[in-house]
């Protein structure tokens, strides 16, 4: 894939749920999903409209975005109790019908996002912990999450971005079967064209995800 064509390359696949329902077609109880589509070659296949989880106040959100047909979650350790509430409807959902994505990340309260300068041990600590209050035995996406965002200097994100302890700590972990697949993902404002440029060449990341959609790679 060359640099136009990813920049081209967005999936309209992501929606956030911020608290309310699911909205519905008019005069029907039948959610908007129609249809499921692959997620590059993972081989997973996701649901048209998916769920952030920012805004996540109860263990009910999800259970009834899955009830109405949705398959994908997208959370991360600094999104308050998101990964609690994810957890405990965890124990209601079997885990093959569910693609779960979080990030190298802490609580807020510990820092949030993993910087550069963090260890191989920092990296996999975070996401044993994410599996923990998610409730489950793997991710099907881990992200290196907002690029563009942490710093404002390019070789600063960079250096985040390609970090060989991040890396190491990933293939461990997908060695263990902790995480599925790799991920890069941008909120800018910084330097995106340029990160995720650099992210699609280092042939490191199975999926890539900028602001306001999805670039799904390999």
């Amino acid at each position: 894939m060359n640099r136009r064509d990813f920049l081209k390359t967005t999936a309209a696949a992501t929606a956030a749920l911020a608290g309310s329902p699911l909205r519905a077609a008019a005069g029907t109880e039948k959610p908007m999903i129609r249809r499921y589509q692959e997620i590059g070659k993972t081989g997973l296949k996701m649901s048209d409209i998916s769920m952030g989880s920012v805004q996540f106040t109860a263990t009910s959100l999800v259970l009834r975005g899955v009830d109405r047909g949705i398959n994908y979650i997208d959370t991360s350790p600094d999104y308050g109790q998101a990964e609690k509430y994810i957890g405990e409807a965890m124990k209601k959902i079997r885990r093959d019908k569910l693609i779960l994505a979080s990030k190298f990340c802490r609580t807020r309260d510990r820092g949030g996002h993993l910087r550069f300068g963090s260890t191989k041990q920092d990296y996999i600590q975070a996401v044993e912990e994410s599996l923990s209050r998610l409730n489950t035995d793997y991710l099907d996406f881990c992200f290196v999450h907002s690029m563009g965002s942490v710093s404002a200097d390019l070789e600063e994100e960079k250096k985040r971005l390609l970090d060989e302890e991040m890396l190491s700590a990933a293939a461990d972990l997908k060695k263990a079967g902790k995480i599925r697949f790799l991920g890069v993902s941008s909120h800018g404002p910084n330097n995106i064209e340029e990160l995720l440029t650099i992210a699609v060449r280092s042939g490191h990341f199975d999926v890539i995800r900028k602001r306001k959609g999805s670039a799904l790679l390999q």
